[in-house]
């Protein structure tokens, strides 16, 4: 495995031990997360000091221990879905009792339509395309009708399963591929310091339903040549409709897998020295399908997703040809585009820190990559795949690519994360330092998580409070709730209306209004 040796008296009682302690940690930075969201809501000074000290506690014991060498594959698969769930807990009580984030209202809309109309493809005035992947909202209006829970009720439900999948699908992937239940371990962790992972990937939307079930595709597609024939049937029944769902959930999650599946395709057969081995042996054979079934969803079912897509990438390729050769200056960061706000400097500093702490990681990891991993065509793919990140860097730089950029990071992670753990692991020149692992890099951890919230979400987001002018969460109050439940009840459905933005979300989510 990882080739540590096991500390004395470090056995599955003592292991179950630090499991059970570390849960109490987790939950004990749980309940520091809600008291700053409190203190938020009664326009306390001090709720953002309380919230950043609860999201240390609640990740930085797990992580700790996740470094340490003697930890075994078992608790170290509890701690992952330990830390994973925690962290969704922390978006949970953001809003504890309505989907509050921009995104939610739209596929609000979509699960609502299907539970009343009972038929799919609905209109959506908030969002066209979202009826057009409608998996999410199926799942969750079948559990609706079901259980007798209310939308939101089993919205949450579908999520927490969601968040699950994603992390232990992520772990059991990286270990698949690196052979290392260490490896797996820190990197999941290093995974959940993504910018869009404790906020945007745990909100109603159906790239939180898609992104789990690729990263299960992936996990399958790892393990299904090294395991026996008579297990091989079983994998490839389930690869199958695992790629459907996801061509039928999400748009960019279904093309961010096929270009990584045609990569991983690409060094399976240089690996192996023959195109026919990728596709039999290897990820070819998935990504073929994944493409002609995205390809034919996209051209019978979803053709408006080309509408909503392409005007973005356009634009951000313009705005970054412009700024290359001069003719257009740099966007402002860590400047909110809806309200005006600037960051705290010391936000600025640590998100610009967590940048260069991940660039200055990434090639210690390629180059042990090289070194012994060359063979292993999965560990190349991932390897190459990383020289995307500074891409998507430079997309920050404009306007219309900002967004684009930053909607990549829970893609761009997978092999970033995977990288910087191999190098952490197996880099030679820690081998010496392995027991001083945990004091070394806490803090380099640390810092990529806060980094990447300051960088993933805006400091008015992160926390309730007080009404804000266009500033989507903060926006919501209780008045413009009740008035599109009024709306839906008084008025009926589909009544068109002209509303600024925020009471367009409530109406054509709550109010199911157009």
């Amino acid at each position: 495995m990882d080739g540590a040796a096991t500390l004395p008296g470090d056995s599955k009682a003592a292991g179950f031990a630090w499991a059970s302690a570390l849960c109490l940690t987790a939950a004990c930075g749980l309940l520091l997360v809600a008291l700053g969201d409190t203190a938020a809501r009664a326009a306390l000074g001090i709720a953002e000091l309380i919230f950043w000290i609860g999201l240390l506690v609640l990740f930085v014991p797990i992580a700790a221990r996740l470094f340490w060498s003697g930890v075994s594959g078992r608790e170290r698969f509890l701690l992952v879905a330990v830390l994973g769930l925690a962290m969704y807990g922390v978006k949970y009580l953001h809003s504890p009792l309505y989907f509050s984030f921009v995104d939610e209202f739209m596929h609000w809309r979509t699960a609502s339509d299907i539970l009343t109309s009972h038929h799919l493809f609905h209109g959506n005035s908030l969002l066209p395309v979202s009826p057009l992947y409608p998996s999410l909202e199926m799942v969750t209006s079948a559990l609706t009708s079901l259980s007798g829970l209310s939308l939101f009720s089993a919205g949450v439900l579908m999520l927490v399963a969601a968040r699950l999948i994603l992390v232990l699908a992520l772990y059991l992937f990286y270990e698949q591929v690196s052979g290392s239940a260490r490896v797996a371990g820190i990197g999941t962790l290093l995974y959940m310091t993504n910018p869009n992972f404790l906020f945007f990937d745990a909100q109603f939307s159906y790239e939180s339903f898609a992104l789990p079930i690729a990263l299960f595709v992936l996990f399958i597609l790892a393990r299904r040549p090294s395991s026996p024939i008579s297990h091989r049937l079983g994998l490839s029944l389930a690869l199958l409709p695992a790629i459907l769902m996801v061509a039928t959930t999400h748009h960019l999650t279904s093309y961010a897998l096929a270009a990584f599946l045609l990569l991983w395709t690409a060094t399976t057969a240089l690996c192996a020295g023959s195109l026919r081995t990728a596709f039999l042996k290897g990820p070819g054979g998935a990504a073929l399908l994944l493409i002609v079934t995205a390809l034919l969803w996209l051209v019978f079912v979803a053709t408006v997703t080309i509408g909503y897509l392409a005007p973005n990438f356009m634009a951000a390729l313009h705005e970054l040809v412009g700024l290359i050769s001069g003719e257009s200056g740099a966007r402002q960061l860590f400047r909110s585009p809806n309200t005006g706000h600037f960051s705290p400097v010391w936000e600025r500093v640590v998100g610009l820190g967590a940048v260069v702490c991940v660039l200055l990681g990434l090639p210690g990891g390629v180059l042990r990559i090289w070194q012994s991993h060359r063979i292993n065509a999965a560990a190349v793919a991932l390897a190459v795949a990383t020289l995307a990140y500074p891409v998507t860097l430079a997309l920050r730089l404009t306007q219309s690519g900002a967004e684009i950029s930053g909607r990549s990071s829970e893609f761009i992670f997978v092999p970033v994360a995977y990288v910087l753990a191999l190098g952490i692991v197996e880099y030679r020149l820690l081998w010496k330092l392995n027991r001083l692992k945990p004091l070394l890099f806490l803090p380099w951890t640390a810092a990529l998580l806060v980094g990447g919230v300051v960088v993933g979400w805006p400091p008015w987001a992160r926390m309730p409070g007080p009404y804000l002018v266009v500033a989507d969460s903060r926006s919501i109050e209780t008045r413009g709730l009740d008035t599109a439940e009024w709306a839906r009840t008084y008025l009926g459905q589909g009544n068109r209306m002209a509303t600024d933005r925020t009471n367009a979300l409530l109406m054509g989510g709550y109010g199911e209004q157009r």
